[in-house]
């Protein structure tokens, strides 16, 4: 049975989304494909590399650093320092070296339109068959740098407001179960991103509900504590949430 999972949600979550993954992987479920929003591509990029565990947790300690700096210059060199060191361990220079397959969605924020980084292009997809939204670009550096560059901002946007899930990837892989992961936090910030959280529940209740057998949220309650106490409360939260609910899984991927 091929199982797919779709991320969605703010990069602050990015430790605890990959660590409801590893999770999810130590209790037998096996993932074929992962298909994550833009902001989640580091944590699913880690994982489906199959890093070391120990070393995933300290780049994504980094990049959440970084991500909460006021200057976020030096954090963002050094943990992309770390992350590429890491990928050249493993032998991983391309999307279509992961060991698990991977699609990163995104969006254009000049166009609007969606773009979908993916390893299909070497792995017996016709290029000419290609649907318009997919990108050319394979090399995990490039990919890195355009997602999140080091100064200033990237072109691209995290759509999770617009699709909520991006599950239509997982249909391309032609899966049979999949399973959608969930990161919401009280620090989302500003009033357009928690419309955009809203707009994407709403979305999931409507039309994504059908796509999915069975939804994880991760839900941090609390961001006003320190960095290193909130860095350990996400890291419980991934795991602790698929271990309560691990029964649940198991009857909507099995039945």
């Amino acid at each position: 049975m091929k199982i797919g999972v779709a991320l969605s949600g703010c990069g602050i979550g990015d430790l605890a989304v990959y660590c409801a993954l590893r999770q999810l992987q130590e209790n037998g479920i096996d993932i074929a494909c992962v298909s994550a929003s833009k902001e989640l591509a580091v944590s699913s990029i880690l994982f489906a590399a199959r890093c070391p565990i120990s070393q995933s947790i300290e780049v994504l300690r980094q990049k959440f650093y970084a991500d909460t700096a006021r200057i976020p210059f030096w954090g963002r060199w050094r943990w992309k320092k770390s992350f590429h060191h890491l990928l050249r361990n493993q032998g991983v220079k391309r999307l279509s070296d992961l060991q698990t397959s991977l699609d990163i969605v995104a969006e254009e924020k000049r166009s609007g339109s969606l773009a979908t980084f993916t390893g299909l292009a070497e792995n017996g997809v016709e290029k000419k068959r290609w649907p318009s939204f997919l990108q050319r670009e394979q090399d995990l550096k490039t990919v890195t740098r355009l997602l999140f560059p080091t100064v200033g901002k990237s072109r691209y946007a995290d759509p999770t407001y617009r699709i909520g899930y991006p599950t239509y990837q997982l249909k391309m892989e032609q899966l049979d179960r999949a399973l959608c992961v969930e990161f919401t936090s009280p620090s989302d910030g500003t009033e357009e991103i928690k419309m955009q959280n809203e707009v994407m529940r709403d979305t999931i209740r409507s039309v994504l509900k059908n796509d999915a057998q069975f939804v994880i949220h991760l839900r941090e309650s609390n961001a006003r504590v320190s960095k290193k106490k909130r860095l350990k409360a996400l890291e419980a939260l991934g795991k602790e949430t698929v271990e309560t609910q691990m029964v649940e899984i198991y009857e909507a991927l099995l039945f």
